[in-house]
């Protein structure tokens, strides 16, 4: 079994993030080659952390994440890999043993898989962990969805036309793709009313602020898994990261300040560094049209029907 880990990376400072940095030691424990395909120009001393464990490729900084794994597929997947890893530097994770994990998948019938499923726009495994496996790797559609995609301007056309896109090429051949993460039915019912929440949060402050015509889905369509299930992490990394979208923006207005307090204590190895982390580079995330930023604090009934919690 040979295995290639691409990551895609940006940093505004041109360093390397802990989290890159144990990141990119994990995978080289589990995969025959790892190449960290960076937009930021990496500072001597970022350089020297990662090269024990990744080969690093410069890149202009365009094209979204797909751009720079498209980068590495172009020039290794020739080598003879049996699976290929496509992965960012948006989370905090593996918080379990990405060995442990392959073993867990390799028992489960799929071609292909990530760490979470996301019915947002259509079916589609989020794409900031895929794993492809042979027979993707040598088909004609994943071929073809490669040679046809176009560099995405917006954070948003890669979600719609690339991650999205990605799922469905896949999914119209054929194959079989699943998650590793796999809710329980209370989980899911507490993403659901989580979800609920914040669309009624967000309406009250867009009308305290004066904001019309502001496009938020109705109650009752489909949640982001990230957002929604980020307290599964503290269940013995059950969800195996935590999106740094999550900590940096509050987006459901569940008081993410204090999911991260609950992380440095459950994981304080993992979780060395990511608070100094986020300060360092908040300026360089302006808040995006749908995020909260802030930092929401919930009453102890909120906290405890719909909040954060240790599992």
């Amino acid at each position: 079994m040979r295995r290639l880990a691409a990551v895609a990376h940006w940093d505004p400072d041109g360093l390397a993030g802990p989290h890159v940095v144990r990141l990119l030691k994990q995978m080289s424990e589990v995969c025959d080659e790892v190449v960290l395909v960076t937009t930021s120009p990496l500072q001597a001393d970022a350089r020297i952390q990662v090269t024990p464990f990744a080969d690093v490729v410069e890149r202009e900084n365009v094209g979204q994440d797909f751009l720079g794994w498209k980068t590495v597929l172009d020039a290794r997947l020739s080598h003879g890999f049996d699976e290929v890893v496509l992965t960012n530097d948006t989370y905090v994770g593996m918080l379990r043993d990405p060995g442990h994990m392959f073993a867990e998948m390799d028992g489960r019938p799929v071609e292909y898989w990530g760490v979470t499923l996301s019915d947002q726009i259509t079916r589609h495994l989020q794409s900031f962990f895929l794993v492809m496996r042979a027979p993707v790797l040598q088909s004609r559609a994943f071929t073809e969805f490669w040679r046809r995609m176009r560099p995405a301007a917006t954070r948003v056309e890669a979600i719609y036309n690339q991650e999205v896109g990605l799922s469905g090429a896949l999914d119209a051949a054929g194959f079989v793709g699943e998650p590793y993460f796999r809710p329980t039915a209370a989980e899911e019912d507490l993403a659901w009313r989580r979800d609920a929440w914040y669309k009624r949060k967000r309406r009250q402050r867009d009308v305290a602020l004066g904001r019309t015509g502001q496009s938020i889905p109705p109650i009752g369509t489909p949640f982001n898994p990230a957002v929604a299930y980020a307290d599964a992490a503290l269940a013995d990394g059950r969800l195996p990261l935590v999106k740094f979208d999550t900590l940096r923006y509050d987006p459901y207005f569940l008081g993410t300040d204090h999911l991260l307090t609950l992380c440095e204590q459950r994981f304080p190895e993992m979780f060395d560094g990511i608070r100094e982390f986020l300060a360092r580079t908040d300026p360089a995330y302006p808040l995006r049209n749908l995020d909260n930023r802030g930092g929401a604090v919930l009453s102890a009934e909120e906290q405890a029907t719909i909040g954060y919690h240790a599992c």
